[in-house]
């Protein structure tokens, strides 16, 4: 084949190319397994296997047939014609292997001599012209025994020119011929080829093929992609041959020779495994033959070279759910069929048993039809941590929520409930070894501004059900860079006290380095140290003012403008520079943000210095642009820059832009202060727990007195240490990573290092108890393994989905890589470890030859920024869009039973016209038969508009340039008019294909946030600042006042997202806040709701969310902002009464509500995916009945897997804990300062501290 092939292609030869290397793995004495053994469910065996590649494009063969039976290079293959004839030839520049041109009716038939195809990967080029039938055969024999793939012809009866089909010639068919029968295996019509008259150049169809031997036969998973007339088709189908007669064979071509027609063959690839000598080899792994429901992941081992049989003791005891005959309506698959509470097994199966929140997982098709529950993942982890004492707990700690727990080993995932936590963003986690119940973790406050106080070390002892804060700090979050792994707080393991747990614990806390110590089992803390005692820093920066989203800076002072920070321009805002030793600073560069005016930037500082007159400045407005301030001040101590004014962006923005550096000058020259340092892990020693050791942004510095003092390590060479781990059994030995160089290790506690493995390293891992077993973390490839304490290596990798399957090309998940990974082995099992990577869950049991995502209920789409997340088509109830702040928008028409994420072609625009690939609101055009949708795309608060016709499989952005960037937090189409489309502060007439601005006719910026169902001309805005409703009852012609300006009204507490709604009756009734509560404006004045009144009046809280049923105005829903406590509350009369329905949802504070307009049913879309509250009506709840029922033992009903309310085996280890009592116990409320000193809880009659209301204070 010639390079004249389309680009596209060539990347997918290159990818079948790079998996060939998956099979080259250099161990001692012999090569890894083939990963294809692992790819169908990992049902085959595990062990060591030889494997063979092929390449064979004929570019060195001669024309014509004379050489055909030669070897051209070492891997290609050497052909035997069968019957028939066959060519090599040039086809419109295309070196090829086509059928001989004769007007014959025979077939013809080609096979190669090699006969080693046990398992394998291949791939092969095709055509024909359309009245031609070709086929491929897979483990040929002779004439009388093979397999054989028939994807060309005329006909289905075509067909039978190449096998003697009878009644089963059907193109797109797999068929066993043994001893001359011939059986159908499977047939798929949408895997035959088109016509292109057997010219490459004309259209070529690229087909895959994976084989593997499982435990019910053999499986063939065909793929093809057909690139026809300028289309592209795909299409996957997996056969399975229960009785396969071969273990090896040839592989074939062959089609039907014609006077004017032939087929061709090109780029044939093939990865296969030799038949083995015995696949079961004593200590390898394999999973039992029911892969589905709650027996997934059981697994037996190869013991004296025998596999033992998978029986229902197995699965029992791998899950204590599982039933042989299925009895329970517990939302599981609890006999492993692939169905989940069979009809007769519940009472009503339109609505089982309310059971609080259920979560809806997006899962693809492909799971689905595997019977799998899904977990789409999503969002970084910042720490991750497994109990050494029962490693089926594990814990992660993720960005924008806080605790994931899995008490499975990591197979599957439940957010944790997290009471006490006002700010749900977790950082570096760490559980007691011995009592699993008992975790810590930092929390800051990024996301939450309002909640800076509540930044801290906090310690939850039933498994993050309940925290309490321990220490009082400042978590000093690093924005991106802090974006990783950490590993900041450790336990002593020589403090550890066997049944009870470790009492001596560490933490770090990042930006300035202080070390803290407990000698309670974390109940007190003081500190010890600090790091920056030893960076020789000659400078402090500190701020006054509220919260900064952007505060500390990340390198802001460093001099170097390419560093990325930008710090919000919020006024008011105070930075305080105290230097060490006076300086003398002649004046100041300042640069602000350089995207146009899609920021605010700051307008008006203050300058303030510990001698002389301050200095005011204006600047201009100058985005990007060097502005200068001169100083002249000699032997400064102490400088403060403060915000006084602001330039608003044309776009609404909010606090996003500001300040991107700011450069000191003394004498000259410049005066470079260094950012707040990287810590990224702790480490103790095994046997002295004097000896510590840190990794920071400055190198590696050691302790041997308990962190009383530290110095470097060795010889370790100077730079940014990103990973650290010690060898448990001899801790001698060290491990190190030098971020981007390489891998080094001591074997003399830290005092000399050398290089053990390079490469743009970013973590380490080891199993602690078997501390050869080495898991290496790269920033530009995959996973490393190393089984021998590092002296070889595991280099390719396969990372498998939940199906089994590879991922498909340019997936992010497809490598496991990054400073966000992290691994924890199973300390009671040297094959096992799982590990949190691109945002999803992988596990391995085969000792890292292989990872397969383990991610089941993680569900992380966020389809979470404002009230609009979630678009319903109104005139079809079985499907509905989710727009997620990473992933763009996500599709179902089937009620949710599985999704697509439809975004294509999102990313093409990324760095062009939009600077993320977020969706935040849409809408379905409301005419019967129709695709169209619009939605908004971008980052937050800039977002374009994009289109679509055919229900989001490719979009059209339809606004473009700075100028027109802005929040569009409301799509919506006229009800009545179907052309008319609103949208932020635009409205089309084309249905979404033009936009123009909107004039409301007032100064500041609008945006529309809510249109009236029943009289779409009717549509209500509010301004940025949240202080003034407008109303249009023309369609957006003309527009006035409703209800504001009033006192105290002003619809946004936190940013500029406002708390608005409408009632659906008449639409002259509209919801907003009159001093931060819910109120209602009747058309003549607001009335409070007083909705506050039922959570603790901490944190600024406010209503931040507010939805109101379209079908019955009563029933209202509000949600307040801030999280740790309930937070989520319906009223059925008209916001006169309400009740707090938080139930079993975690504690998270305001998210995004929406109620279905066909079923009434009450959606939530969160950083923790998409949740449901069912109807007041049972009938239409069909999304909560098809909905995962969540478990939690603190919300007053019976729900999960709980036998009783909060009760049951599931709820009795969480409740052994110190926030346990004595039901009717009083108890002191968190708040005890001014005049709620000596407020008082009760315990509930589920035994646990319920929290306190605004009625107890």
């Amino acid at each position: 084949m010639k390079l004249k092939r389309s680009v596209s292609y060539f990347l997918v030869i290159v990818l079948t190319l790079f998996l060939a290397n998956f099979f080259s793995v250099q161990l001692t004495g012999y090569s890894v397994f083939h990963p294809i053994k692992s790819i169908f469910f990992q049902g085959g065996a595990l062990g060591p296997q030889a494997n063979v590649n092929y390449y064979e494009n004929f570019d060195l063969r001669a024309l014509g047939s004379a050489d055909l039976g030669t070897h051209k290079t070492q891997n290609d293959f050497s052909w035997r014609v069968v019957k028939g004839s066959f060519d090599v030839e040039n086809v419109s520049g295309y070196v090829v292997l086509k059928t001989t041109l004769k007007n014959d009716t025979k077939s013809s038939i080609i096979v190669t001599n090699e006969k080693n195809l046990y398992e394998f990967n291949m791939s092969f080029l095709t055509g024909t012209t359309w009245s031609l039938p070709a086929a491929a055969y897979f483990y040929y024999q002779n004439q009388s025994n093979y397999y054989i793939f028939v994807y060309g012809g005329a006909y289905d009866s075509d067909v039978s020119y190449l096998v003697n089909c009878g009644t089963s010639c059907r193109k797109g068919s797999l068929y066993r011929v043994l001893n001359g029968k011939v059986t159908l295996i499977g047939y798929d019509p949408l895997l035959k080829v088109a016509h292109n008259d057997g010219d490459p150049s004309k259209g070529y169809a690229n087909f895959t093929v994976r084989a593997a031997f499982k435990q019910d036969g053999l499986h063939f998973l065909i793929s093809k992609k057909e690139n026809s007339s300028g289309s592209i088709v795909t299409e996957s189908y997996e056969f399975v041959d229960n009785a396969p007669p071969f273990k090896d064979g040839s592989f074939g071509f062959g089609s039907k020779g014609g006077k004017w027609s032939s087929a061709y063959l090109d780029d044939v690839f093939v990865s296969a495994i030799a038949p083995p000598a015995g696949e079961c080899i004593d200590g390898r792994k394999k999973w039992c033959p029911k892969v589905y429901g709650v027996c997934r992941g059981t697994t037996i081992t190869c013991t004296n070279g025998k596999w033992p049989v998978c029986n229902d003791s197995m699965y029992l005891l791998h899950n204590p759910e599982y039933e042989q005959t299925e009895t329970k309506c517990d939302g599981l698959d609890n006999d492993c069929d692939f169905q989940i509470d069979e009809e007769w097994v519940c009472i009503d199966k339109n609505r089982p048993s309310f059971d609080g929140w259920r979560v809806i997982p997006i899962r693809w098709k492909s799971e689905f039809d595997l019977g799998l529950l899904g977990g789409e993942t999503e969002q970084i982890a910042h720490g991750f941590a497994r109990c050494q004492s029962n490693p089926k707990i594990i814990y992660f700690n993720q960005d924008v929520a806080g605790l994931w727990k899995s008490v499975d080993g990591g197979h599957s995932w439940q957010k944790t409930e997290g009471f006490g936590l006002v700010i749900p963003f977790g950082q570096s986690i760490e559980v007691d070894p011995e009592d699993c119940n008992v975790v810590y973790s930092f929390y800051d406050n990024v996301y939450n501004y309002l909640a800076a106080s509540a930044e801290g070390l906090y310690r939850s002892t039933d498994r993050g059900a309940h925290w309490e804060r321990v220490l009082a700090v400042p978590t000093g979050y690093l924005g991106g860079k802090s974006r990783i792994y950490k590993h900041n707080i450790a336990y002593d393991p020589t403090s550890i006290k066997p049944g009870v747990g470790a009492f001596r614990w560490y933490a770090v806390v990042q930006g300035d380095g202080d070390i803290y110590r407990s000698e309670n089992r974390g109940t007190t803390w003081s500190k010890i140290y600090s790091l920056n005692d030893i960076f020789n820093e000659s400078f402090n920066i500190s701020s006054q003012g509220d919260f900064n989203r952007r505060w500390p800076p990340e390198n802001m002072f460093d001099g170097d403008m390419n560093s990325g920070s930008v710090l919000s321009p919020i006024n008011g805002f105070k930075v305080i520079i105290n230097f060490f030793s006076p300086k003398d600073i002649d004046k100041i560069e300042l640069y602000q943000s350089d995207y146009k005016s899609s920021f605010d930037i700051a307008k008006g500082i203050l300058i303030e210095f510990d001698n002389g007159a301050p200095i005011a400045y204006n600047l201009s407005k100058l985005p990007g642009i060097q502005q200068n301030v001169t100083i002249n001040r000699q032997q400064v101590r102490q400088m403060n820059i403060t915000i006084t004014s602001v330039y608003e962006s044309s776009n609404q923005s909010v606090d996003w832009g500001g300040f991107r550096e700011i450069i000191l000058f003394g004498n000259g020259k410049k005066l470079l202060i260094d950012r707040p340092r990287l810590i990224s892990e702790m480490e103790i020693d095994p046997i002295n727990g004097s000896k510590i050791y840190v990794s920071t942004e400055l190198g590696l510095f050691c302790s041997k007195d308990g962190a009383k003092t530290f110095a470097k390590c060795g010889n370790f060479p100077d730079g940014e240490v990103s990973s650290i781990e010690i060898n448990q059994k001899n801790p001698n030995i060290i491990y190190a990573v030098l971020k981007g160089k390489g891998l080094y290790v001591s074997y003399d506690e830290a005092k000399t290092f050398s290089l053990l493995r390079s490469g743009l390293t970013e973590k380490v891992f080891l199993n602690p108890s078997f501390p050869d077993r080495i898991y290496l973390i790269f920033r530009d490839r995959n996973i490393e393994v190393s089984q021998d304490g590092g002296k070889t290596w595991i280099t390719q990798i396969p990372i498998l989905d939940h199906t089994g399957s590879l991922f498909p090309p340019g997936n992010w998940k497809k490598t496991i890589s990054y400073g966000s990974t992290g691994v924890v082995p199973n300390p009671k099992d040297p094959d096992e470890a799982v590990v949190f990577s691109h945002a999803a869950v992988y596990k391995t049991i085969d000792g890292g030859r292989t990872f397969r995502m383990s991610s089941t209920l993680f569900t992380g789409f966020a389809p979470s920024w404002w009230m609009d997340t979630i678009a319903f088509d109104p005139l079809n109830k079985n499907r509905f869009m989710t727009f997620d702040n990473d992933v763009g928008p996500v599709f179902t028409n089937t009620t949710a039973d599985y999704f697509e994420v439809r975004s294509y072609p999102v990313w093409t625009w990324l760095r062009k016209d939009i600077s993320w690939t977020g969706a935040y609101s849409g809408d379905f055009q409301p005419v019967k038969g129709s695709n169209t949708i619009v939605a908004s795309v971008g980052d937050y608060w800039r977002t374009q508009l994009m289109r679509t016709t055919n229900a989001g499989k490719n979009w059209t952005l339809v606004t473009t340039g700075p100028g027109n960037l802005s929040r569009n937090l409301f799509v919506a189409f006229h009800r009545q008019k179907p052309n008319i489309v609103y949208a932020g502060g635009r409205i089309s007439y084309d249905a979404g294909a033009t936009f123009k601005p909107i004039n409301f006719g007032k100064t500041g910026s609008f945006d529309i946030v809510g249109m009236c169902l029943t009289n779409s001309d009717i549509v209500y805005a509010v301004s940025r600042d949240g202080l003034s409703v407008l109303r249009s009852d023309d369609a957006g012609q003309t527009w006035r006042d409703y209800g504001t300006p009033t006192a105290g009204v002003k619809l946004t507490g936190f940013d500029s997202l406002p708390t608005f709604a409408i009632d659906p009756v008449g639409c002259n009734k509209v919801y907003g806040l009159l001093n931060g509560d819910l109120a209602v404006y009747n058309g003549t004045s607001w009335k409070p709701l007083n909705v506050l009144k039922m959570v603790t009046p901490s944190y600024r809280n406010f209503i931040r969310g507010v939805a109101v049923d379209p079908s019955n105005p009563n029933i209202i829903y509000a949600e307040s902002f801030v999280g740790g406590e309930n937070f989520i509350f319906r009223s059925l009369d008209g916001g006169q009464t309400w009740q707090n329905i938080s139930y079993n949802f975690p504690r998270m504070g305001a998210q995004a509500l929406k109620v279905n307009p066909h079923t009434g049913e009450l959606f939530l879309g969160s950083n923790i995916g998409m949740w449901i509250f069912p109807s007041t009506t049972p009938q239409d709840d069909i999304y909560y009945s098809k909905a995962i029922s969540r478990p939690s033992c603190y919300d007053g009903i019976q729900n999960g897997k709980e036998t009783g309310i909060d009760s049951g085996p599931v709820c009795d280890n969480a409740k052994s804990n110190l926030n346990s009592c004595t039901p009717g116990q009083k108890g002191n409320c968190l708040l005890q300062k001014g005049v709620c000193a000596g407020s008082k809880q009760t315990c509930s009659a589920s035994g646990i501290w319920p929290g306190c209301s605004a009625a107890d204070y």
